[in-house]
């Protein structure tokens, strides 16, 4: 059982005003630049503690500091895992909707003179 469903099934549970602190902002930078060579800055604050938001409550954890505890712990290399892929993601480019018009759209259009068929480009 991995370190983060035991602390799940203890049954705590985060308080809904949990803030990030500078010191756990700080340890969360550099573990995030430890393992995968990213940098966030000042500005990615906000950030950060909104990506995190989601995954505290899925664990059960009270606060970012319970969460650079569980990174620290023996078996936190897993939990990195985890937060590397919810900092790198940027969910604004995920858009698959969007994705599928542009590769939908032609670069010709038939020109709608009738009795011949063109093709001009746009």
């Amino acid at each position: 059982m991995s370190l983060a469903v035991a602390i799940h099934q203890l049954g705590m549970h985060p308080s809904p005003t949990a803030t990030l602190s500078e010191g756990s902002y700080r340890t969360l930078v550099a573990l995030v630049y430890q393992h995968s060579r990213i940098r966030l800055g000042p500005d990615k604050h906000s950030m950060l503690a909104s990506r995190l938001g989601k995954r505290l409550r899925t664990l059960g954890l009270s606060s970012y500091g319970d969460y650079c505890g569980l990174l620290e712990s023996a078996g936190g290399e897993e939990e990195i895992g985890q937060l590397i892929d919810l900092i790198s993601t940027n969910r604004r480019y995920l858009r698959p909707h969007a994705a599928e018009k542009s590769l939908t759209k032609s670069p010709l259009t038939h020109s709608g003179k009738k009795g011949r068929a063109s093709w001009r480009s746009l």
